[in-house]
């Protein structure tokens, strides 16, 4: 009978610290709690947000009270407090490992998913060292990366010609698959193959930024779709898979409603999306902002979404909470009062790593 009670505990043990099969980590950039609810508005009944735990997060760097989007990548994907403009670097200047870094020596395959351009703050925490403002330096460090897919906008930076939508000769593109890389360009279509041995998949497919989601470009695809295409050039077990919804915080920063709503639309369709996709009783998901921009309220409307009013109250980031949600395997560990730097902290103890 002791055998067999000892034997029931292990086993509820090693249930309540099963490692998740897969991660998936959605960004809302510049999205508040006022943006998180006005999102759930617009989705009508049953916002995929709901299945959530929340937390409150906090997302100061060590210069100031009011973060910029590099330096709270930067706390999210390596664990260090900042200073502004920094991406994957310490308030010296030194760098840090990125957790994509960490998962793939423990042999985890990683992923990142944007609608902004590969140099822009989050993204180049996720792979680079370098102050947001060193294009160069921050490009790089994308060929020299060892990341499984990436996909983002930014194609006026690596040498496509625009008019004719070739690459340049000797450029970055072809950089890339001299490093190992499938390279695709609008719409997906592939640009190059990888030479030698194959190290992953790299999408680019908008010139700069992709468009807001209510004035895409002909050869542009909305978010959802971006993702959708994306997951089928890579597959788990032992995928960490990061999605940002950067333009949420450009239209915030425009304070442009209706674009704002676009965009937060895309971003309830995309979660959905991705529960779809994955196996929710071995998937941890977490959902989070890197800060708040423009300081909307929701100050007229029903919970039908009709007639709502919004009002801002800045064209700039602001101090305020951040939410951070999470559901599926190892969830219950997001539950208190959270800095992002705690964020990668937890989610590596989850995985059983730990950044040096």
């Amino acid at each position: 009978m002791r055998v067999l009670l000892f034997a029931l505990l292990l086993s509820i043990v090693s249930l309540s610290f099963a490692t998740p099969d897969n991660v998936v980590l959605v960004v809302g950039d510049g999205m508040g709690f006022n943006h998180l609810f006005l999102s759930e508005l617009l989705y009508g009944e049953n916002p995929a947000t709901r299945l959530f735990r929340v937390s409150l997060g906090l997302n100061s760097p060590v210069d100031a009270l009011i973060t910029d989007s590099a330096a709270a990548a930067t706390a999210l994907f390596s664990g260090v407090r900042t200073v502004n403009n920094a991406a994957g670097l310490d308030p010296s200047g030194n760098p840090v490992q990125s957790v994509a870094t960490v998962l793939k020596e423990r042999g985890w395959k990683v992923a990142m998913i944007t609608n902004a351009r590969y140099y822009d703050g989050t993204p180049a925490a996720f792979y680079a060292h370098a102050f947001r403002t060193d294009d160069l330096q921050i490009t790089e460090d994308l060929v020299n990366s060892d990341i499984d897919l990436f996909v983002a906008g930014g194609l006026e930076k690596l040498g496509l010609n625009p008019f004719t939508g070739k690459p340049k000769k000797n450029g970055t593109l072809e950089r890339l698959a001299a490093s190992g890389y499938t390279v695709y360009g609008l719409q997906f279509e592939k640009l190059f193959e990888p030479i030698g041995e194959k190290k992953g998949s790299m999408a680019f497919l908008s010139m700069g930024d992709n468009s807001f989601e209510n004035a895409l470009l002909p050869n542009e695809m909305s978010l959802p779709e971006i993702v959708r295409k994306s997951l089928e050039l890579i597959a788990g077990p032992k995928l960490f898979l990061v999605v940002e919804a950067a333009r949420i915080d450009d239209a915030s920063h425009i304070n442009d409603d209706a674009v704002v709503k676009a965009e937060l639309l895309a971003f309830q369709k995309t979660v959905r999306l991705l529960l779809d996709s994955f196996d929710n009783s071995k998937t941890l998901f977490l959902i989070l902002a890197d800060h708040e921009t423009g300081g909307l309220s929701i100050i007229m409307g029903d919970e039908r979404a009709i007639d709502l009013e919004i009002a801002w109250c800045s064209g700039d980031h602001t101090a305020s909470y951040i939410p951070i949600l999470s559901y599926g395997e190892g969830s219950e560990s997001f539950s208190d009062f959270l800095h992002l730097s705690d964020v990668n902290r937890i989610l590596l103890e989850i995985l059983g790593g730990e950044v040096r």
